[in-house]
């Protein structure tokens, strides 16, 4: 899993109260002939376990259709769409549309405006295209994460770069630990045109030992779905406002939720023709 909170928070080696550590839980907590071992990593070595086949599933993975053509997915939350996250006087600098979103095309193009970005993270299949494909003057640079992303918050809070895209909770549970972040006076907040939800879940690597491990989770996931703890695991992270906005998102996707997924889901791999 990785340590990223409040998406996860593992503590001496166990999920805690995070989003992904209460699925995770729960998981574990249906699979007891299981002895349970938790590795905390990065997103880029998440990536190279599945992709070499390792016995071992990412608990706490974005799902991309790139990352499906080396692991099975079993999702577990919905969570709301990543926002552009910049000092208050630098706002008038951004692109923006009528409706007062950010063109982010617009904004990764941009030499003159600086944002970091994580290595490795996915931030939505959408951006990642974008980034992936920005232009080779465009002022965005990848960095590496500490103190679980709250440095890359603190790059743009004091000026080192000009701005970054991180989830509404994520802002929430850093700022509650660094006043500095907090207050709406320096750091601010603003939606991305066309930013679509992400799904996160568990991964297992694309073979046998994989496919039943992933069948096994979807099962379970599928049960335990009813579980109050579980359905709140995302918006008790979240502002009054963004619970309001992610409702409807979060009803439709528990009510797809409770149901396991066909076999069909999780072909043979590579895949049979």
């Amino acid at each position: 899993m990785l340590d990223l909170p409040p998406g996860s928070i593992p503590i001496n080696g166990h999920p805690t109260d995070g989003i992904s550590d209460v699925a995770l839980e729960l998981i574990m907590g249906e699979m007891p002939e299981y002895t349970h071992k938790i590795t905390v990593v990065n997103a880029a070595r998440a990536m190279v376990f599945l992709a070499e086949g390792e016995p071992a599933c990412f608990a706490t993975a974005a799902y991309t259709p790139e990352r499906s053509q080396i692991a099975y997915f079993s999702l577990t939350n919905v969570l709301p769409p990543l926002q552009i996250v910049i000092r208050a006087d630098g706002v008038k600098k951004l692109p923006l549309n009528e409706r007062g979103e950010v063109i982010a095309k617009a904004l990764f193009e941009r030499s003159d405006l600086h944002g970091v970005v994580i290595a490795q993270r996915s931030y939505s299949p959408t951006l990642d295209e974008l980034l992936r494909h920005r232009g080779q003057h465009s002022g965005v640079v990848n960095v590496l994460a500490a103190d679980s992303g709250a440095n890359v918050l603190r790059m743009v809070m004091h000026g080192r770069a000009d701005y970054t895209l991180e989830y509404e909770f994520i802002i929430n549970y850093q700022a509650r630990r660094y006043k500095e972040l907090g207050g709406g006076k320096n750091l601010v907040t603003l939606p991305i045109a066309g930013a679509e939800p992400v799904l996160i879940g568990v991964a297992c690597p694309h073979t046998a030992w994989g496919r039943d491990m992933i069948r096994r989770v979807d099962g379970i996931l599928a049960k335990v779905s009813v579980s109050p703890r579980y359905r709140e695991s995302v918006n008790r992270w979240l502002s009054a406002g963004g619970v309001q906005h992610h409702m409807i998102l979060q009803d439709e996707f528990f009510a797809e939720r409770a149901d396991p997924a066909p076999a069909s889901s999780y072909p043979e791999w590579p895949r049979v023709k």
